[in-house]
């Protein structure tokens, strides 16, 4: 197994497809398949499911593929890091609707005030942000300060004290609350985080609502998007931090959770990566762009 393979296989559970794979790649069709294959009886499994008609990843693939992804970016990063001749660094990101508006404005911001700089984005999963630095998949990762706390050698730079909001439909029978108790919620088809991956804030906010109005009409979505998809499809009612809300989609309410329950959100980093960049000049421009982006977009 190279890292040759990985990319062709990455390549070819992106498109979904051995002929666009081998046009991206430069590759025949025929070589894309034969190094798939060889791939393939390497790890002693099938990866992709072929028919006719369509290309798509075994279980085992899916797997293989969160591992593969961090592999070669890893090796990537690597060789960025020891052929560099300019400052640079991978910031990870979190996949939330907040996220697709926030980091473009990050990004024109540091290019505008250090043009030299090169940066590389990466999106990691809340779960995994914690992975992410310690194994140099980025410099520097978004996140709550609960990921951040199982390692010493981990700084955290807060950006936002995150309450909890309810997240509905603008005609839902919560339309005119300020506020909703979490009782209200009682009796109404409720959506929470993935319950696999729990902080503890998270954790604590899921067990007082247990707590008070118990577990019969709650489901989990896997990711924040999910959760929303859900809410707009079939008016359910959802509950985000709010670093994850879009207050710019119109097509849904977000209305104050009352509890005491928040987490802190920011960016973690090591203290023991030597950057090739000024470390404070970064954390200043973010800061300064999550101003503006909670300003123009709260």
């Amino acid at each position: 197994m190279d890292i040759e393979q990985l990319r062709i296989f990455l390549t070819v559970a992106n498109t979904c497809s051995f002929t666009v794979s081998a046009n991206k790649l430069n590759m025949s069709q025929s070589t894309v398949s034969k190094r798939i294959r060889e791939l393939e009886n390497y790890l002693e499994c099938r990866l992709f499911q072929r028919t006719t008609r369509s290309v798509r990843l075994t279980p085992e693939g899916r797997y293989f593929f969160g591992i593969a992804k961090n592999v070669v970016h890893s090796i990537d990063l690597a060789i960025f890091n020891l052929k560099k001749k300019t400052k640079g660094f991978t910031i990870g990101y979190l996949n939330t609707y907040a996220d697709k508006i926030f980091m473009p404005i990050l990004i024109k911001n540091i290019i505008k005030c250090y043009p030299n700089w090169e940066i590389n984005v990466k999106e990691v999963f809340l779960d995994d942000t914690l992975n992410g630095l310690i194994h140099g998949n980025s410099s520097l990762v978004f996140g709550e300060r609960d990921c951040f706390k199982e390692n010493k050698h981990i700084e955290f730079y807060p950006l936002l004290k995150s309450k909890y909001y309810l997240v509905t439909n603008p005609n839902s029978i919560f339309k005119d609350y300020n506020k909703i108790k979490i009782k209200d919620l009682r009796n109404k088809d409720l959506i929470l985080g993935n319950i696999r991956h729990y902080l503890p804030t998270e954790q604590h906010l899921h067990d007082k609502i247990i707590d008070e109005i118990g577990s019969k009409n709650i489901e989990y979505a896997d990711d924040m998007m999910i959760m929303t998809l859900f809410i707009k499809a079939e008016n359910k009612f959802g509950i985000l931090p709010e670093y994850g809300l879009d207050k710019t989609d119109k097509s849904l309410q977000y209305i104050p959770l009352n509890t005491d329950v928040s987490t802190t959100f920011g960016i973690g980093y090591l203290d023991t990566l030597k950057y090739n960049i000024d470390l404070e000049k970064l954390l200043k421009v973010i800061y300064k762009s999550y101003a503006y982006y909670r300003r123009e977009f709260f």
